[in-house]
């Protein structure tokens, strides 16, 4: 318990000092993952970015395999892949104002693949304006923004489609920087951040 408690703060307290590159009028919170992490195991929440996340579930389960996992979890993104046009609304590429950083192909490819790599959901706390970091490295950055009044959960791998969208319709050489929207009231921002 008191480890939980421990946890739970430091977890907080780094949240507080990261710096971001949210629109204005959003609040940053620290993103849940819940799944499970060993065969036939009791789900988990562990907080952080998706990176944050894998380095927490190989101190717990050091047989997880990121590799294999990610190999398991691909027939899982073809389906959302599939059923993405119904589910998304609206994309933006080179997003102006406090998003027009641009992130590496290369980086936003590694948060892709983390996320895809998990089979759980990734949570975000109740908006409208509230979004959370589910992946940052070097400076590029995977958000997600909830605009409904309750906390939402979508699958880590389905966020993944989303960025992988940003990244088909925005590349422009190294660099990418979109925005897509989801019907069920939420976003995935793919940008330049600080992390």
């Amino acid at each position: 318990m008191k480890f939980s408690i421990i946890l739970a703060a430091l977890v907080s307290t780094s949240m507080a000092l990261v710096t971001t590159r949210v629109p204005r009028g959003y609040t940053v919170v620290p993103m849940t993952y819940r799944g499970i992490i060993t065969e036939g195991g009791d789900e988990v929440e562990l907080s952080g970015t998706i990176e944050d996340v894998h380095q927490q579930i190989k101190r717990l389960n050091p047989d997880f395999n990121v590799t294999q996992s990610l190999e398991v979890r691909e027939a899982d993104a073809e389906v959302h892949r599939i059923l993405q046009k119904r589910n998304k609304s609206n994309l933006l590429c080179n997003v102006e104002g406090d998003h027009s950083e641009t992130a590496t192909y290369t980086w936003i490819t590694q948060g892709i693949q983390y996320l895809l790599a998990l089979d759980g959901v990734c949570k975000v706390g109740a908006g409208p304006g509230t979004c959370a970091r589910i992946s940052c490295s070097y400076d590029s950055g995977i958000y997600l923004c909830n605009d409904n009044a309750w906390e939402i959960e979508p699958k880590c791998s389905y966020l993944a489609t989303h960025a992988e969208d940003i990244m088909t319709q925005c590349y422009n050489g190294m660099y990418i920087n979109g925005q897509e929207f989801d019907t069920d009231n939420y976003n995935v921002i793919v940008a330049g951040d600080i992390c």
